[in-house]
Protein backbone atom coordinates (compact mmCIF):
# COMPACT_ATOMS: atom_id res chain seq x y z
CA UNK A 1 0.00 0.00 0.00
CA UNK A 2 1.32 3.50 -0.85
CA UNK A 3 0.87 6.32 1.09
CA UNK A 4 0.94 9.98 0.51
CA UNK A 5 3.09 12.00 3.04
CA UNK A 6 2.65 15.73 2.79
CA UNK A 7 6.53 17.33 3.44
CA UNK A 8 6.62 18.82 6.61
CA UNK A 9 8.49 18.99 10.71
CA UNK A 10 7.60 16.27 13.03
CA UNK A 11 7.12 18.20 16.56
CA UNK A 12 7.55 16.96 19.68
CA UNK A 13 5.01 14.45 19.82
CA UNK A 14 5.38 13.29 15.99
CA UNK A 15 2.72 15.22 14.86
CA UNK A 16 3.31 17.00 11.12
CA UNK A 17 4.24 20.61 11.27
CA UNK A 18 3.83 22.91 8.69
CA UNK A 19 6.30 24.64 7.30
CA UNK A 20 6.73 28.19 6.47
CA UNK A 21 6.33 26.98 2.64
CA UNK A 22 3.20 26.06 3.59
CA UNK A 23 2.37 29.03 5.58
CA UNK A 24 2.85 31.00 2.27
CA UNK A 25 1.12 28.57 0.17
CA UNK A 26 -1.84 28.66 1.96
CA UNK A 27 -1.80 32.78 1.96
CA UNK A 28 -1.48 32.61 -1.91
CA UNK A 29 -4.19 30.16 -2.34
CA UNK A 30 -6.64 32.98 -0.48
CA UNK A 31 -5.25 35.57 -2.50
CA UNK A 32 -6.26 34.11 -5.46
CA UNK A 33 -9.31 33.06 -4.21
CA UNK A 34 -10.48 36.66 -4.03
CA UNK A 35 -8.77 38.11 -6.87
CA UNK A 36 -10.95 35.66 -8.75
CA UNK A 37 -14.04 36.45 -6.60
CA UNK A 38 -13.37 40.34 -7.55
CA UNK A 39 -13.17 39.59 -11.52
CA UNK A 40 -16.38 37.28 -11.27
CA UNK A 41 -18.16 40.10 -9.81
CA UNK A 42 -16.62 42.51 -12.43
CA UNK A 43 -17.30 39.79 -15.25
CA UNK A 44 -21.13 39.79 -14.06
CA UNK A 45 -20.82 43.79 -13.87
CA UNK A 46 -21.91 44.26 -10.63
CA UNK A 47 -22.16 47.96 -8.79
CA UNK A 48 -21.72 48.00 -5.11
CA UNK A 49 -23.97 51.21 -4.42
CA UNK A 50 -23.00 50.82 -0.56
CA UNK A 51 -21.88 48.27 1.49
CA UNK A 52 -24.02 45.11 1.12
CA UNK A 53 -26.07 46.12 -2.15
CA UNK A 54 -25.20 45.73 -5.52
CA UNK A 55 -27.38 46.36 -8.65
CA UNK A 56 -25.98 44.37 -11.61
CA UNK A 57 -26.70 46.77 -14.38
CA UNK A 58 -28.64 46.27 -18.15
CA UNK A 59 -25.76 45.77 -20.65
CA UNK A 60 -24.14 49.08 -22.17
CA UNK A 61 -25.10 51.00 -19.53
CA UNK A 62 -21.92 53.17 -18.20
CA UNK A 63 -20.95 53.87 -14.63
CA UNK A 64 -20.94 58.01 -14.74
CA UNK A 65 -20.06 60.37 -12.03
CA UNK A 66 -19.80 58.60 -8.23
CA UNK A 67 -19.44 60.63 -5.26
CA UNK A 68 -19.39 59.41 -1.28
CA UNK A 69 -23.12 58.63 -1.72
CA UNK A 70 -23.81 58.77 -4.90
CA UNK A 71 -23.62 57.18 -8.38
CA UNK A 72 -24.87 57.58 -11.87
CA UNK A 73 -25.80 55.36 -14.59
CA UNK A 74 -25.89 56.59 -18.65
CA UNK A 75 -27.25 55.03 -21.24
CA UNK A 76 -26.21 56.53 -24.34
CA UNK A 77 -26.42 56.28 -28.18
CA UNK A 78 -24.65 53.40 -30.26
CA UNK A 79 -24.36 55.51 -32.90
CA UNK A 80 -23.24 58.62 -30.90
CA UNK A 81 -21.37 59.10 -27.67
CA UNK A 82 -22.54 62.00 -26.64
CA UNK A 83 -26.25 61.37 -27.15
CA UNK A 84 -27.71 60.66 -23.70
CA UNK A 85 -31.13 58.16 -23.90
CA UNK A 86 -31.57 57.44 -20.47
CA UNK A 87 -29.61 59.04 -17.35
CA UNK A 88 -30.14 57.43 -13.76
CA UNK A 89 -28.86 59.07 -10.17
CA UNK A 90 -28.35 56.40 -7.39
CA UNK A 91 -27.91 58.21 -3.86
CA UNK A 92 -27.86 56.62 -0.28
CA UNK A 93 -29.31 58.58 2.84
CA UNK A 94 -27.95 56.87 6.32
CA UNK A 95 -30.91 57.56 8.66
CA UNK A 96 -31.02 57.10 12.52
CA UNK A 97 -33.34 53.69 12.74
CA UNK A 98 -35.50 51.94 10.35
CA UNK A 99 -38.07 53.53 11.98
CA UNK A 100 -36.95 56.89 10.34
CA UNK A 101 -35.90 55.35 6.73
CA UNK A 102 -39.52 54.10 6.59
CA UNK A 103 -40.93 57.86 7.76
CA UNK A 104 -38.48 59.19 5.32
CA UNK A 105 -39.80 56.56 2.87
CA UNK A 106 -43.01 57.78 3.15
CA UNK A 107 -41.82 61.54 2.59
CA UNK A 108 -40.60 60.76 -0.76
CA UNK A 109 -43.46 58.52 -1.81
CA UNK A 110 -45.84 61.67 -1.07
CA UNK A 111 -43.84 64.16 -3.24
CA UNK A 112 -45.69 63.53 -6.07
CA UNK A 113 -49.74 63.79 -6.37
CA UNK A 114 -49.43 60.44 -8.30
CA UNK A 115 -49.61 57.56 -5.68
CA UNK A 116 -46.84 55.22 -6.65
CA UNK A 117 -46.89 51.50 -6.06
CA UNK A 118 -45.87 50.08 -3.28
CA UNK A 119 -44.10 47.10 -3.06
CA UNK A 120 -41.00 45.02 -1.73
CA UNK A 121 -37.59 44.48 -2.96
CA UNK A 122 -35.12 41.88 -1.17
CA UNK A 123 -37.70 41.71 1.48
CA UNK A 124 -36.97 45.70 2.22
CA UNK A 125 -40.07 48.15 1.96
CA UNK A 126 -40.29 50.66 -1.47
CA UNK A 127 -42.20 52.71 -3.41
CA UNK A 128 -41.80 53.10 -7.14
CA UNK A 129 -43.44 55.49 -9.52
CA UNK A 130 -43.07 56.68 -12.87
CA UNK A 131 -44.58 59.92 -14.14
CA UNK A 132 -44.46 61.77 -17.64
CA UNK A 133 -43.44 65.51 -17.24
CA UNK A 134 -43.84 68.17 -20.36
CA UNK A 135 -40.80 70.24 -21.12
CA UNK A 136 -41.12 73.70 -21.68
CA UNK A 137 -41.34 75.04 -25.32
CA UNK A 138 -38.57 76.65 -26.96
CA UNK A 139 -40.01 79.15 -29.16
CA UNK A 140 -43.52 79.48 -30.69
CA UNK A 141 -45.33 78.90 -33.46
CA UNK A 142 -49.48 79.49 -33.30
CA UNK A 143 -49.98 78.35 -36.62
CA UNK A 144 -49.38 74.73 -36.00
CA UNK A 145 -49.83 74.08 -32.27
CA UNK A 146 -48.22 70.71 -31.17
CA UNK A 147 -48.09 69.20 -27.83
CA UNK A 148 -45.02 70.16 -25.91
CA UNK A 149 -41.90 68.00 -25.85
CA UNK A 150 -41.73 65.34 -22.39
CA UNK A 151 -39.79 63.05 -21.14
CA UNK A 152 -40.39 59.94 -18.49
CA UNK A 153 -39.22 60.01 -15.28
CA UNK A 154 -39.18 56.84 -12.53
CA UNK A 155 -38.27 57.20 -8.66
CA UNK A 156 -37.69 53.86 -6.77
CA UNK A 157 -37.00 53.91 -3.33
CA UNK A 158 -36.36 51.14 -0.66
CA UNK A 159 -35.76 51.79 2.94
CA UNK A 160 -32.93 49.16 3.72
CA UNK A 161 -32.65 48.82 7.54
CA UNK A 162 -31.75 52.63 8.18
CA UNK A 163 -30.56 52.79 4.58
CA UNK A 164 -32.59 54.53 1.76
CA UNK A 165 -31.55 53.61 -1.24
CA UNK A 166 -32.91 56.16 -4.11
CA UNK A 167 -33.22 55.39 -8.19
CA UNK A 168 -34.41 58.72 -10.23
CA UNK A 169 -34.24 57.71 -13.90
CA UNK A 170 -35.16 59.81 -17.07
CA UNK A 171 -35.60 58.76 -19.91
CA UNK A 172 -34.91 61.69 -22.91
CA UNK A 173 -38.04 62.19 -25.64
CA UNK A 174 -38.15 59.48 -28.59
CA UNK A 175 -35.72 57.26 -26.48
CA UNK A 176 -37.22 53.41 -26.40
CA UNK A 177 -39.43 53.12 -23.64
CA UNK A 178 -37.68 49.63 -22.96
CA UNK A 179 -34.70 51.09 -21.77
CA UNK A 180 -36.24 51.93 -18.48
CA UNK A 181 -38.68 49.00 -18.19
CA UNK A 182 -35.02 46.93 -18.52
CA UNK A 183 -33.36 49.44 -15.58
CA UNK A 184 -36.94 49.06 -13.53
CA UNK A 185 -36.08 45.08 -13.74
CA UNK A 186 -32.88 45.32 -12.64
CA UNK A 187 -33.36 47.20 -9.08
CA UNK A 188 -36.46 44.78 -8.18
CA UNK A 189 -33.90 42.30 -8.35
CA UNK A 190 -31.53 44.35 -6.57
CA UNK A 191 -28.56 42.08 -4.33
CA UNK A 192 -28.44 42.77 -0.46
CA UNK A 193 -26.23 40.64 1.40
CA UNK A 194 -28.64 40.68 4.35
CA UNK A 195 -32.27 40.27 3.51
CA UNK A 196 -35.29 41.69 4.86
CA UNK A 197 -38.07 40.34 6.58
CA UNK A 198 -41.43 40.48 4.05
CA UNK A 199 -43.79 40.30 7.44
CA UNK A 200 -41.54 43.36 8.70
CA UNK A 201 -41.65 45.03 5.35
CA UNK A 202 -46.13 44.71 4.71
CA UNK A 203 -46.27 46.11 8.33
CA UNK A 204 -43.49 49.47 7.13
CA UNK A 205 -45.66 49.65 3.61
CA UNK A 206 -48.54 50.09 6.07
CA UNK A 207 -47.43 53.07 7.84
CA UNK A 208 -45.89 54.36 4.35
CA UNK A 209 -49.50 54.18 3.16
CA UNK A 210 -51.01 56.55 5.88
CA UNK A 211 -48.15 58.78 6.12
CA UNK A 212 -48.67 59.58 2.04
CA UNK A 213 -52.07 59.77 2.30
CA UNK A 214 -52.33 61.90 5.08
CA UNK A 215 -49.65 63.97 3.10
CA UNK A 216 -51.74 63.75 0.22
CA UNK A 217 -54.89 65.11 1.61
CA UNK A 218 -53.36 67.71 3.46
CA UNK A 219 -51.77 69.07 -0.06
CA UNK A 220 -53.55 71.73 -1.62
CA UNK A 221 -55.82 71.52 -4.62
CA UNK A 222 -53.87 71.35 -8.57
CA UNK A 223 -54.42 74.88 -9.96
CA UNK A 224 -57.58 74.47 -12.73
CA UNK A 225 -56.04 73.99 -16.34
CA UNK A 226 -55.86 77.19 -18.42
CA UNK A 227 -58.94 77.28 -20.82
CA UNK A 228 -58.90 78.30 -24.04
CA UNK A 229 -60.46 81.84 -25.23
CA UNK A 230 -63.58 81.55 -27.06
CA UNK A 231 -64.06 83.16 -30.40
CA UNK A 232 -66.72 86.02 -30.88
Amino acid sequence: MSHIIASGQLGPLGHMQPTRQHGWFAIAVLVLAACSSMAGAEQRGALEITGGIHLAPPAQWQVGERTRNSVELVKVAPSDAKAILARTLITTENRASPEEAVQRLAEIAAEQPQAPALLTIGGWPAIERKITASLPRTGSNDQTPAPPPSVVTSTVAIAAGATIVRFETTLMQGADPRLLDELLGRVRQLDFETKGDPKQAQRALDQVRQVMRKRLEAAPPPPPAPTAPHGS
